[in-house]
This record gives C-alpha cells, sequence and structure tokens, in this order.
C-alpha cells in the first residue's frame, strides 16, 4: 500500500532576477514524485511610481478587469545523474482569482491538494540511489513592476512513498 506525503522546499527571492540552485531531500521511502503546488509568500516590495489619479476621476469596476496572469519565474526539477529534467514550467500568479474562474471552492473544504490552485502533476519514479532532487528557479516575477522585491517560494513536492 502506498501512501502521500508532502516536502516543502522555501527559496528565498533577494531581488529581482536572482537565479537559486537548490536541492530537495527525499526520504528513503520515496518512490515516485506526483505532484507541485507553489504559492508567493512574505512579497515586500517597492513598486514603479505610476504617479497620481485625478481627484474624482472614476475608472471601470475593479472586480470587472481581468489582468493579465503575471509570471513569477522559471523552475526546473531533475533528479541527479539524470540527463533528463522531469518538470520545468513558468510558475504564474493568477491575478484574476476575484472573478471566481472556478479554479476552487470558495469555503473551506478538505482538498487533494494543500491549496487547490497553482499545482502541477509530475509522474516520476524515483529509485533507491535518488536521495534528493536538484532544482533551479530564475525570478521575473518583480520585472517592470518592481525597482526592488524579495519574496519566499513555497514549493509544495508531493511524493508517494511505500509502506513497509
Amino acid at each position: 500500500m502506498m501512501k502521500e506525503e508532502v516536502i516543502l522546499q522555501v527559496i528565498k527571492i533577494a531581488s529581482i532576477g536572482d537565479r537559486v540552485h537548490f536541492h530537495v531531500q527525499l526520504p528513503g521511502d520515496a518512490r515516485r514524485i506526483i505532484g507541485l503546488e507553489y504559492g508567493v509568500l512574505g512579497k515586500e516590495g517597492v513598486p514603479y511610481d505610476i504617479g497620481m489619479r485625478e481627484v474624482g476621476e472614476t475608472g471601470p469596476d475593479p472586480f470587472m478587469i481581468v489582468q493579465p496572469n503575471k509570471s513569477i519565474g522559471r523552475l526546473s526539477l531533475q533528479s541527479p545523474g539524470s540527463e533528463s529534467v522531469f518538470f520545468e514550467n513558468t510558475l504564474l500568479d493568477n491575478r484574476n482569482q476575484v472573478l471566481n474562474e472556478g479554479i476552487s471552492s470558495i469555503s473551506l473544504q478538505p482538498f487533494e491538494w494543500t491549496h487547490s490552485r497553482k499545482r502541477e502533476e509530475i509522474s516520476f519514479s524515483v529509485d533507491n540511489n535518488t536521495r534528493f532532487i536538484e532544482g533551479f528557479f530564475q525570478d521575473s516575477f518583480g520585472v517592470d513592476e518592481y525597482e526592488s522585491l524579495q519574496y519566499n517560494l513555497h514549493l509544495y513536492l508531493w511524493i508517494e512513498k511505500c509502506n513497509t
């Protein structure tokens, strides 16, 4: 019988465009990597000054404006000694959550995933010699919006373990 577990990896981004190499240690009974979730926490930055609005100026209803999603950065994951990258993708910040795109339920309910959004399914078998996963992240979150930006990127790596 198999059971699932989540491993948390926190990546500290200190400036716009940071490139971070990291390792995620796997438990000895890990058999497969089955998913990935992510989130940005602790964001602190200085946005570009876009000027003041005129007094009395009205705009469209902010709840009806569809904004493009923002690229957080590019993430790559691979097993050491393996030539192939098993996960590579651009992580996105959903800027239209107020429009309730049907991505997740509004009420708090238990889900198969920890956050019910910003998730990717992966199917990668881990052999007995693999004790960690190598990762590379290149930040692009603050580009064209911030003069400076720091945040923590939380990666939640779902693994399947073998019960012994």
